[in-house]
C-alpha cells in the first residue's frame, strides 16, 4: 500500500503532480480491498484497512502502527469487502457466507507518551513524536464487537455514511440494507435488477452509487431510499419498436431479459429503461437464462434460485403513452 506525502491541498497551484512522494506503507499478499478512514482523527490518523483471505490488516498512517487480525483455523470463511468508521475507531468485514463483522480498532491508538523527567507533562508535539516512531506490528484474535447476518450470499459491498451512524451492504440478493451502526435498527431497498459488486457514498452522505455485475451504475437517495438514476448501455436485444412520441426507437428481448431500452439512433444515446417485470434475485443458482441454458422453473425454485423473465412480445400505443409487453421464462 503507498501513501503520498504532501504539504499543501492537490489541485492547487502551489503544489504540481511532480512534487509528489511516494511511500510504502505496508504490504500484503493476494487480491484485496481496500478501504481509507479518518476514524474522527482519534489517535492521528488517517487509517487504512485491507483484507487478504481470513484476514484483516489495519494500518495507522500517523503512528505507523500495523493490527493484524486474524481468525481462528474453526474460521473458513473469505473476506470479501472491508470498511472503515469516518467517526470512530471502528472497521467492518463482509464474508463469502453474507455475515458482516464490525471490529475494534483500539489496538491503532498510539500509546500515551511517558512523563518527561523532572515533573514536565510532554507536548502535543512530544506525542506526535513518540507515535511516529512506534511502528509496531500487533497480532490480535479479540472477538467482533458485533455481527450483522440478513445476506444469504456472498457479500462485497461495503461502506459507511458520512457520519458513520449506518452500515451500508449489496450483495448477490440484488438488494441494498441499511444497517444502524450501534442498534438493531435496519431497512432494505429491494429489486435492484442485479447482484451488487461495488458502493461508494457521496462526499456529502447524501447519496451511494452502486456498481451492479449488469456493467450499470445505480445512483441512490439516502434518505428516501430510492434510485435516483441508473447509468448503463445499451444491453443486446432482438427486436424494436418506433417510438414517435420520443423520437427515438424501443428495443427488448434477449440479453435485456425483461427490460425495455429506449434509444435515440441520431444522437446515439440511451433515453432511458424500464423494468417490466421487477423480480428479486435470490438463491444459490443463477437466474435462468444467464449461462444460455433452458432450466426447469420448478428446479430453480426448488434450489432457491430465480428464473429470468424476458419480454418476447411488446407494443405501443399510438400516442406511445403506455406500452403492452407479453414475457415468459427466458
Amino acid at each position: 500500500m503507498l501513501a503520498l506525502e504532501r504539504s499543501f491541498v492537490l489541485g492547487t497551484c502551489r503544489l504540481t503532480w511532480s512534487h509528489l512522494q511516494v511511500r510504502t506503507l505496508f504490504k500484503v499478499k493476494g487480491r484485496n480491498e481496500l478501504a481509507v478512514g479518518a476514524c474522527g482523527g482519534l489517535g492521528g490518523g488517517p487509517y487504512v484497512a485491507t483484507i487478504s483471505g481470513p484476514w484483516m490488516t489495519a494500518y495507522n498512517v500517523a503512528t505507523k502502527g500495523t493490527l493484524i487480525l486474524q481468525r481462528g483455523k474453526e474460521v473458513r470463511t473469505q473476506l470479501l469487502g472491508v470498511a472503515v468508521s469516518p467517526s470512530e475507531l471502528i472497521a467492518a468485514t463482509a464474508n463469502d457466507s453474507g455475515k458482516i463483522h464490525l471490529w475494534r480498532l483500539d489496538e491503532l491508538m498510539p500509546a500515551p507518551p511517558k512523563q518527561k523527567p523532572g515533573g514536565v507533562v510532554p507536548t502535543s508535539a512530544d506525542a506526535a513524536h513518540a507515535s511516529a516512531d512506534d511502528g509496531a506490528t500487533v497480532f490480535s484474535r479479540a472477538p467482533p464487537l458485533r455481527e450483522l447476518h440478513w445476506h444469504a450470499q456472498r457479500l462485497s459491498a461495503l461502506t459507511f455514511s458520512s457520519d458513520g451512524a449506518y452500515l451500508f451492504s449489496a450483495g448477490k440478493e440484488g438488494v441494498l440494507v441499511y444497517w444502524a451502526t450501534h442498534a438493531a435498527e435496519r431497512a432494505f431497498l429491494p429489486r435492484l435488477g442485479a447482484p451488487m459488486s461495488g458502493i461508494v457514498p457521496s462526499a456529502d452522505g447524501s447519496a451511494l452509487a452502486l456498481r451492479g455485475t449488469d456493467n450499470a451504475l445505480r445512483i441512490i437517495n439516502v434518505a428516501s431510499r430510492t434510485v435516483s438514476r441508473t447509468i448503463h448501455g445499451l444491453r443486446r436485444a432482438t427486436a424494436m419498436l418506433a417510438d414517435a412520441r420520443l423520437n427515438c426507437v424501443m428495443v427488448y428481448g434477449a440479453g435485456a431479459n425483461a427490460t425495455l431500452q429506449w434509444w435515440a439512433p441520431r444522437a446515439d444515446a440511451q433515453m432511458l429503461s424500464l423494468q417490466a417485470a421487477p423480480t428479486n434475485l435470490s438463491g444459490s443458482l443463477p437466474a435462468v437464462g444467464t449461462d444460455q441454458r433452458r432450466r426447469s422453473y420448478r428446479d430453480t425454485a426448488a434450489a432457491g434460485g430465480t428464473a429470468a423473465l424476458c419480454v418476447t412480445h411488446a407494443a405501443l400505443s399510438r400516442d406511445a403513452q403506455q406500452a403492452t409487453v407479453y414475457t415468459a421464462l427466458a
